[in-house]
């Protein structure tokens, strides 16, 4: 029987205890929604660097293994192989930085000047609703109060600027423990880069040594899975954006329409981010132009269209489809909630993950369907 042998009663009893164990962690968990949930907050500000630090060594790795696959490929010098891995670390961070500089060296002053000239529109349309009453014009005939609309107008102004500068005043009062998060983030990436290979060892030896032997080999291949889907979805990301910046600038060139490197840029940055970017880059350009010329904004509108159904249905499925194997509407659900959960991070994080696990259960459903259709041909 199996209450009769030791062992088993054993295992048993262990079982009873953890169940036991169990609910009683949830049910004071339950008891103390608030505290739980204050500590949950407390722990994840404390491992927020950490986090900050192991994307930014994920994104940095791709240009870094490109890099150091090429670097010295064919040198025999060991000191030349000693040096491979660091010189490709540091590539990779001033690639990043100078693109990141590049970046906002074109769209930041041209941002500047649009929102100075909707500004000065705002000005010059407040001092006409000011003199408005004072002349005879069609609007005069609806006895409008044109001195009301401006006063509240103002109002609304002045109480905007208050929330601005109060909001200011918060973010420069939090500054200090932001930029320290960011600087221990970079300091914890720089470490996870300089020592991947080793950390990725004693991670296995530690996962061997601990965990059950039949959980250690599939826990590895989820990693190597997850890892795989990550780095082709950034590359296809990366390629895919840089595509659509490129014909973007190039076709606006070409319509002679303004500000054409400035949002073929925003449209490329605006691409990494899958479905979503798509509007916004779309919304903000379109607003760009709108202050030069109305019509060039419509004629960029239209193209715009075009070039992001052509990207949609030609481009992205070769360059970013081909490479994650993830269906249109799972690309669509990751990022609905991923952005619900951790807004663009949770966006760009959340088609990888959706691979990757799209990629587990497919290979396990295949795995499956192996065994019942062996299970059935013995029989």
């Amino acid at each position: 029987m199996f209450m009769e042998d030791p062992k088993n009663r054993k295992t048993l009893g262990k079982w009873v205890l953890i169940l036991f164990a169990l609910c009683c962690c949830i049910y004071l968990a339950l008891s103390n929604l608030s505290d739980v949930g204050g500590a949950i907050a407390f722990v994840k500000r404390l491992l927020n660097p950490l986090i900050i630090g192991f994307i930014l060594a994920v994104v940095i790795n791709v240009p870094m293994s490109f890099i150091e696959k090429h670097l010295f490929a064919k040198t025999k010098n060991k000191t030349l192989q000693r040096l491979r891995h660091p010189l490709a670390v540091i590539c990779a961070i001033v690639l990043i930085i100078v693109l990141l500089v590049g970046i906002f060296t074109l769209i930041i002053p041209e941002l500047i000047h649009v929102v100075s000239f909707v500004i000065q529109i705002a000005e010059d349309v407040i001092d006409m609703l000011a003199k408005a009453d004072q002349e005879e014009n069609f609007f005069t005939q609806f006895n409008i109060n044109w001195e009301q609309i401006k006063q509240q107008v103002m109002s609304w102004l002045k109480n905007s600027s208050g929330d601005l500068l109060s909001g200011a005043a918060n973010v420069f009062g939090s500054a200090a423990g932001g930029v320290m998060d960011v600087v221990f983030a970079v300091i914890f990436a720089l470490y996870m880069l300089a020592g991947k290979q080793r950390l990725l060892r004693q991670l296995q030896r530690l996962m061997r040594a601990w965990l059950p032997d039949k959980f250690t080999t599939p826990a590895i291949h989820v990693g190597q899975v997850f890892s795989a889907s990550f780095h082709a979805f950034i590359v296809g990301q990366v390629t895919e954006a840089a595509i659509l910046g490129s014909l973007c600038a190039l076709g606006m060139l070409v319509l002679g329409l303004p500000y054409a490197a400035m949002i073929g840029v925003l449209v490329g940055v605006c691409a990494l981010v899958p479905i979503v970017g798509g509007y916004t880059s779309a919304i903000v350009g379109t607003f760009i132009i709108l202050t030069v010329d109305p019509v060039k904004a419509l004629i960029f509108l239209i193209y715009l269209i075009i070039l992001q159904q052509i990207e949609g249905n030609l481009i992205y499925p070769r360059v970013v489809g081909g490479k994650i194997n993830l269906p249109g509407i799972w690309v669509l659900a990751a990022v609905t909630i991923g952005g619900g959960l951790a807004g663009p991070f949770g966006m760009l994080l959340g088609v990888p993950t959706a691979s990757a696990l799209y990629a587990l259960v497919k290979e396990k459903t295949a795995e499956r369907e192996r065994k019942k259709l062996q299970e059935a041909t013995q029989q």
